[in-house]
C-alpha cells in the first residue's frame, strides 16, 4: 500500500514540477532557518550547564539604594564568602574571583600583553568542572608565586600541552610565576573564560579584608546536597546586621535600621549558576552576557519561518486542488475510504517534506561555518548525535503534518458525484478565503520582521550618531604605558612633539569599556546619610579636558600653575545633581582613600563639566568625580583631522619602543572601541535582517506559485476582456489587486505587535530612539512592493498572452 502511494507521490511531484520545486523550496529554506535556529536557542540554554554542580552553584548579587541611586551588582565584599562557609551548615565552599586587568607575559624577550586572567580561591576546581591535563586540583592554587594556564596558552607559550609543571613564564617584568596545573580550554558555552588563573593567597592584602561596604569580588556559593536555599538567604540577611551594621556605624554614624528608614537599602542575593547567562546584566560581569529576551525572539522567528514555509504548502496544495478532483471522485467510486485517501495525501506530504529536509540538511553544514563567524558561536552540527537526530526526525515528522492535513482532509473530503461531473471548483468561497488568510498571516509576519529589523537598524544609528559629550574621532588610546612609572611625563611631552598630535593625555580611565571603581562621597560638613553619594573617581591630567573635548558648565578646569589645585576636583552634572547642589563652586567634598576605609581626602569643586557617556547608552551617566594625577596609566592621543595617521602612529611606536622596548605596542581608536560595545546588537539586528529576508522569500514563493495558478484559472476571463478592450495595466491590477489587500490587512495587523515588541526592547536603553509612523509605513510600502513585484511576473505573462489561443476552445 505504501509503495503505491509513494509511486503515486512522485509521479504528482514530476507531473507538477513548478509547484514540487516552490514547495520544495520553501519548506527547504524553512527547515534549515529552523534548525539554524534551534541550534542558536540550544547552544544559548547550554551554558554552565556542563559543571556537575551547576544545580548547586550560587552567585551572591549585591542590590543597593543610596540616595535614590540604584546599584545593581555581580559583585561582593572580600570576607563573604569565607564568612558564609564557616557560618552557614548549607554552604559546602565558596570560591571568589578578583580582576586586575591586563597582564604582560614574556616570550623570547617580547612581552604580550594578555587579558584574560584572574585570582580565584583555591577551591576553584572544587567548585567548576574544568578538567586539568596536568596538575593536582585540590593543590594548583594554593601557593603563592604560582598560577595555571589553559592549553590554548601552554601551546602559545612552549608549545605542547604537557610537561609543563614546574615551568615559569614572567609575568609584568618582575615576577618569575611557576606553573602548577595546564586546564583545558574552558568551553564556549561558559559565562566566563580564563586562560591564566593565579592564587587568592597572591593577594592578602584584598583577600583577607575585613571591610564589608567595598564590593570588588565575584563569588561564587557551592550549597551542600540537599542544602536549603531559603536558609542561606536568611543567613546572609543575619551577616548584614552582623558585619555590615557595626561598619555603618563607624563609617556613617547610622546603623542599617536607620538607613533603611531613610530609603536606603543594602541586600545579598543567590543566583544559580545556569540562569546567569541569560538572565543577568549587572555591574561587574566577567564578560557581556546574553538575555532570555532574544531567545525567545530567535524562537519566534523559527518557528514563524517555518510556519511560512508550511502555509506556502497549504496554500499550493488548496489551489491545485480542481486538478486532483476527478482522482478523488475515481478512488472514492472505486471503493476508496477517506481514510485511505488522507494516508494518500499524508504520504505525498511526508515525501516532499522529506525531500525538502534533506535540501535542508545540506544547506544547514554548508551556512554553519558562516553563520558561526557571524554570531561568534561555535555550534556543531552532527548527524551522529543520537538526540539531535531523533529531534530532527520528531519536526521533519511534524512540519509535515503540519503542513500536509488541511490539504490531505479538504480533498480527501471532495463528493465523487460532483467531482466526476466537474462541478467542483477550487476557487469556492472557502477555499479562497482560506488561501487570502494563509497569504495575510504570510504577510503579517513579514511586515512585523521588516518594522523589527528597521527598529534595530534606526537605534544603531541612533548610537552611532548621537552626542556623546566628548569627540570620539581621531581619539587613540595606547595600552601598556603604566609601565612607564616616572618616564610617564617625559614621555607625554614627547608624544606632544610628534606632527599629526593636538593633544595628549594620561588618566586611569577613558571613556572606553572597562572595571572600575566607585567611591562613596559626602558633602564635608553634612550628615554622611544625608548626603552619601556613588561617584566615579576617575584621575586626570591637566589635558584631559581639551584632549577629550569635553565642555565646561561652569567654574574652571584644573590649572598646572597652580599647586594647589591637587586638593581641587571638577564634578560633573550628574553629581552636582545627587549631591544637591544648585551652585557647587566652592564647596568641599570627602572621600576614604584606601581599601580599608581608614584615610579620608577632601576636595574643593572648581568646575562642573557638562555630562557625557562613558558607558553604554543601555545606561544611564553615573556621577563622577576628576581629581588631578599626572601618573596614570593609560594615554590618549587626540589626532588633527589631517593627520596621516599611519604615519603619526609608525612615530608613536617608534617613541613608544625607544622608551619600552621589550613590551608590545597596542593602541585602539576610541571611536571603533565604542561601536563595539553594540556588537551585539548589530548581530541580532544582521540575524533578523537575514531572516526576515528568508521569511519575505518564502512568503513570495508561495505568492508566486498562487499568481500563477490564478492567472491560469483565469485564462479565459482575461483572453474575453482583452478581446473587449482591457489594456495590461487593467489586466495586471484585476489580477494584483487582491494580494495587494491581503498585505494592507496584514500591515494594520502587524503594526500593533511590532509596536509593543519593539517598545519593550527599546526598553533596555537609558537612551533610544523613538517609535516613528515612518518605520511602519516603509515597511508596509516595502512589503507592499515586494508582493506586486512577485505578482506582476505572472500577471504580466498573462496579460500579454494571446486571446485566440486562450479562447479557442470556446
Amino acid at each position: 500500500m505504501w509503495q503505491s502511494y509513494l509511486k503515486i507521490g512522485f509521479r504528482n511531484l514530476l507531473n507538477n514540477r513548478l509547484y514540487s520545486g516552490l514547495n520544495i523550496l520553501g519548506l527547504a529554506v524553512g527547515l534549515a532557518v529552523s534548525l539554524l535556529m534551534g541550534l542558536y536557542v540550544r547552544d544559548e540554554l547550554s551554558y554552565d550547564a556542563f559543571h556537575e554542580k551547576a544545580d548547586r552553584l550560587y552567585r551572591v548579587n549585591y542590590d543597593a539604594t543610596i540616595n535614590g541611586q540604584e546599584h545593581l551588582m555581580a559583585m561582593s565584599c572580600a570576607p563573604f564568602g569565607p564568612t558564609l562557609v564557616a557560618e552557614s551548615p548549607a554552604v559546602e565552599a565558596a570560591c571568589r574571583f578578583r580582576q586586575w586587568g591586563f597582564i604582560s607575559v614574556k616570550k623570547e624577550g617580547e612581552a604580550i600583553e594578555e587579558g584574560a586572567n584572574t585570582y580565584v580561591d583555591s577551591t576553584f576546581f572544587q567548585l567548576f568542572s574544568f578538567p586539568l591535563l596536568e596538575g593536582d586540583p585540590r593543590t594548583a592554587l594554593t601557593e603563592p608565586g604560582t598560577m595555571v594556564i589553559s592549553e590554548r596558552i601552554a601551546m602559545k607559550y612552549f608549545g605542547t600541552r604537557t610537561g609543563l609543571l614546574g615551568q615559569t613564564l614572567r609575568v609584568n617584568e618582575h615576577q618569575d610565576l611557576r606553573i602548577t596545573g595546564v586546564m583545558k580550554n574552558m568551553p564556549s558555552q561558559s559565562h566566563f573564560h580564563y586562560d591564566f588563573l593565579f592564587p587568592m593567597v597572591s593577594i592578602p592584602e584584598e583577600a583577607n579584608s575585613t571591610v564589608w561596604l567595598s564590593n570588588n569580588f565575584q563569588t561564587y556559593l557551592l550549597l551542600r546536597p540537599g542544602g536549603s536555599l531559603d536558609a542561606v538567604s536568611q543567613q546572609i540577611d543575619g551577616l548584614l546586621t552582623k558585619y555590615i551594621g557595626p561598619q555603618l556605624i563607624e563609617y556613617t554614624g547610622n546603623n542599617l535600621t536607620e538607613l533603611r528608614a531613610q530609603g536606603n537599602d543594602f541586600v545579598y542575593s543567590l543566583q544559580n549558576l545556569r540562569e546567569l547567562h541569560l538572565h543577568s546584566d549587572r555591574g561587574g560581569e566577567h564578560e557581556a552576557n546574553s538575555d532570555i529576551k532574544y531567545v525567545w525572539i530567535f524562537s519566534a522567528v523559527a518557528l514563524i519561518v517555518l510556519l511560512l514555509a508550511c502555509v506556502n504548502f497549504m496554500n499550493l496544495s488548496t489551489a491545485r486542488s480542481a486538478k486532483r478532483a476527478r482522482e478523488v471522485g475515481v478512488r472514492k467510486a472505486l471503493g476508496s475510504s477517506r481514510g485511505a485517501l488522507v494516508s494518500q495525501f499524508l504520504s505525498e506530504s511526508l515525501l516532499l517534506t522529506f525531500i525538502s529536509f534533506g535540501l535542508a540538511l545540506v544547506l544547514v553544514v554548508v551556512v554553519l561555518p558562516y553563520f558561526n563567524e557571524f554570531a561568534a558561536k561555535d555550534m556543531q552540527f552532527s548527524l551522529l548525535n543520537a538526540p539531535l537526530l531523533a529531534a530532527l526526525g520528531s519536526l521533519g515528522i511534524l512540519t509535515a503534518l503540519v503542513a500536509g492535513s488541511y490539504p490531505a482532509f479538504y480533498l480527501s473530503s471532495f463528493r465523487p458525484i460532483q467531482t466526476l461531473k466537474g462541478k467542483l471548483d477550487s476557487s469556492g468561497r472557502g477555499a479562497t478565503w482560506l488561501r487570502s488568510g494563509l497569504v495575510t498571516f504570510q504577510f503579517f509576519a513579514s511586515v512585523t520582521l521588516i518594522i523589527s529589523v528597521l527598529t534595530v537598524q534606526q537605534q544603531l544609528s541612533f548610537i552611532q550618531n548621537k552626542k556623546l559629550g566628548y569627540d570620539k574621532e581621531h581619539l587613540v588610546m595606547l595600552r601598556n604605558t603604566w609601565w612607564l612609572q616616572q618616564k610617564t611625563t617625559d614621555f607625554k611631552a614627547q608624544l606632544q612633539q610628534i606632527p599629526g598630535i593636538a593633544a595628549v593625555s594620561c588618566s586611569d580611565y577613558f571613556p572606553t569599556p572597562s572595571s572600575r571603581n566607585s567611591s562613596m562621597f559626602n558633602i564635608e560638613g553634612q550628615e554622611v546619610a544625608a548626603s552619601a553619594l556613588s561617584c566615579q573617581f576617575w584621575r586626570v591630567d591637566f589635558d584631559y579636558l581639551n584632549t577629550l573635548g569635553l565642555q565646561l558648565q561652569e567654574g574652571r578646569w584644573f590649572d598646572a600653575q597652580l599647586a594647589t589645585d591637587s586638593a581641587k576636583c571638577v564634578i560633573n552634572q550628574a553629581a552636582a545633581k545627587g549631591l544637591g547642589l544648585a551652585n557647587p563652586i566652592g564647596h568641599k567634598i570627602t572621600t576614604y582613600i584606601d581599601p580599608e576605609l581608614k584615610l579620608m581626602a577632601t576636595y574643593e569643586i572648581v568646575g562642573v563639566i557638562e555630562d557625557f557617556h562613558y558607558e553604554s547608552l543601555r545606561q544611564n551617566i553615573e556621577p563622577m568625580v576628576m581629581s588631578i594625577n599626572d601618573w596614570s596609566g593609560t594615554i590618549a592621543l587626540r589626532l588633527d583631522a589631517k593627520a596621516d595617521i599611519e604615519k603619526t602612529l609608525s612615530s608613536v611606536q617608534g617613541l613608544f619602543k625607544s622608551y619600552l622596548p621589550s613590551q608590545p605596542f597596542n593602541y585602539l581608536f576610541i571611536d571603533e572601541e565604542f561601536a563595539h560595545q553594540y556588537q551585539a546588537e548589530r548581530r541580532i539586528g544582521g540575524i533578523l535582517a537575514a531572516f526576515a529576508g528568508l521569511a519575505i522569500f518564502i512568503a513570495c514563493l508561495g505568492l508566486f506559485g498562487l499568481a500563477a495558478y490564478m492567472a491560469e484559472q483565469r485564462t479565459k476571463e482575461i483572453g474575453i476582456r482583452k478581446v473587449l478592450g482591457a489594456g495590461v495595466t487593467q489586466l495586471v491590477a484585476m489580477l494584483s489587486i487582491d494580494f495587494l489587500k491581503g498585505v494592507v490587512l496584514a500591515s494594520v495587523l502587524a503594526f500593533p505587535l511590532a509596536w509593543w515588541v519593539m517598545g519593550r526592547w527599546l526598553q533596555e536603553f537609558a537612551y533610544r530612539t523613538e517609535l516613528s509612523w515612518q518605520v511602519f509605513a516603509v515597511a508596509a510600502i516595502l512589503a507592499s512592493a515586494i508582493a506586486l513585484i512577485t505578482v506582476s511576473a505572472q500577471s504580466i505573462k498573462a496579460a500579454l498572452s494571446n486571446p485566440v489561443q486562450s479562447l479557442r476552445s470556446e
